[in-house]
């Protein structure tokens, strides 16, 4: 009762950190496995609370389109994410011919070198750790900003 919904996405958020510096530094399934968990608990959290934030935050009378204008930015990240810095850095790695305990290397699309070993994501997960702090540091702000709405929610909700 007495914590306000935009903390709860701060918590959600903040849970991706460690889990993009454990994938970018320790690179293994025994990170893998548990940086997944991690990661989905965080997605499932912020998506959870997401649509009880907007509607209490924005108000319910133009809901749908607020929501889906942030799930639209959302999209748009995840795309550039993926299509400019994850294929970037994967280009600009240096590629192994020959890995420790891998299959002889084969060319990638039109003869592009493979990359092998964790140097080929490090720099994307250090940005997303990077870019995941950003938003903790936002989600803190709008805690704040919006700490005196939510002492009036509860006020009302206790009389």
């Amino acid at each position: 009762h007495g914590v306000p919904r935009p903390a709860c996405l701060v918590a959600a958020v903040t849970l991706c950190v460690p889990v993009n510096l454990a994938l970018a530094f320790f690179p293994s399934l025994g990170v893998l496995y548990p940086a997944a968990l991690l990661a989905g608990t965080s997605f499932g959290g912020f998506w959870g609370v997401m649509p009880a934030c907007t509607s209490e935050i924005f108000g319910l009378k133009s809901f749908a389109s607020n929501y889906s204008f942030l799930q639209l930015a959302a999209a748009i990240g995840s795309y550039g994410m993926a299509m400019q810095l994850a294929s970037r850095t994967y280009d600009a790695a240096p590629s192994d011919p020959s890995p420790p305990m891998a299959p002889p290397p084969s060319p990638g699309p039109a003869g592009a070198p493979v990359c092998y070993g964790d140097e080929c994501f490090r720099v994307a997960f250090l940005v997303a750790a990077a870019l995941t702090l950003v938003g903790v540091v936002t989600g803190a702000a709008l805690t704040r900003l919006t700490r005196g709405g939510y002492a009036a929610l509860r006020g009302k909700a206790l009389s």
